[in-house]
């Protein structure tokens, strides 16, 4: 079969045709193709509030803490779960650390600015089936950090997990509580973690010393199985 002949066009004929092209659309030629927008590049001023605020190195004890205890309500008339809504994560966490009958499994820290699981075999078992509908401890973990939920690695707190808006008797401040990007987490030296110890007590809360006895300090061995869980939940393939 013989193949079709094309006509071929001189240099002079293409430029003119490209001319014709541009004036025909409205457009010079250079017009007819769009450059994509740039992308943006993922600094403080386009974080989310939770993460960009605020983020500066502050004198001891709070070092990249903000004590947000004092932050009234903007929304008083919207309840932390709306009804007819399923409960947030943070949402179920106030349920279950305001339940004295749990205290013994899951507890607020004195200073009231962080919680620890003090019995990660029963909280596994009982508590993960009721509020979250499974029995793995290394996903409750992954998903607390998925929530900016920060661990604290030394001192009378190590293990116990913390963040700015997630704070005992007061819950509203959780309605500020947001899943962050990956681009907004940040990484906290453990000389750089905040002493809530330092730090004024709480509203509502007896000024009373935080002196820990070691009779309170909990069993090494929890401590060690939480940090092993916490890697695990880490590793997890997203």
């Amino acid at each position: 079969m013989a193949l079709r002949k094309h006509k071929s066009y001189t240099s002079q004929e293409v430029s003119a045709a490209l001319i014709m092209t541009g004036m025909n659309s409205g457009k010079r030629p250079a017009d007819n193709f769009e450059t994509p927008p740039a992308k943006k590049p993922a600094n403080a001023s386009t974080l989310s509030p939770t993460f960009a605020s605020d983020w500066v190195l502050k004198p001891a004890p709070y070092f990249y803490y903000t004590d947000r205890s004092s932050e009234p309500d903007d929304d008083p008339l919207t309840p932390l779960t709306p009804p007819g809504l399923i409960p947030t994560f943070p949402a179920k966490m106030h349920a279950i650390l305001s339940n004295k009958e749990l205290s013994s499994i899951i507890e607020w820290l004195p200073h009231g600015r962080a919680w620890r699981i003090l019995n990660p075999r029963i909280f596994e078992l009982h508590i993960l089936p009721k509020y979250f509908n499974h029995n793995k401890l290394s996903s409750f973990v992954r998903q607390t950090n998925g929530w900016g939920f920060r661990r604290l690695t030394q001192g009378y707190d190590r293990n116990a997990y913390y963040h700015e808006y997630f704070l005992r008797d007061l819950p509203h401040l959780s309605k500020k509580m947001a899943r962050p990007k990956v681009a907004e987490k940040r990484f906290v030296e453990p000389d750089l973690e905040p002493d809530f110890y330092a730090m004024p007590p709480l509203p509502g809360t007896i000024a009373a010393n935080y002196q820990v006895s070691l009779a309170c300090v909990p069993n090494p061995m929890n401590a060690m199985q939480l940090n092993f869980i916490h890697l695990q939940g880490q590793n997890q393939p997203k």
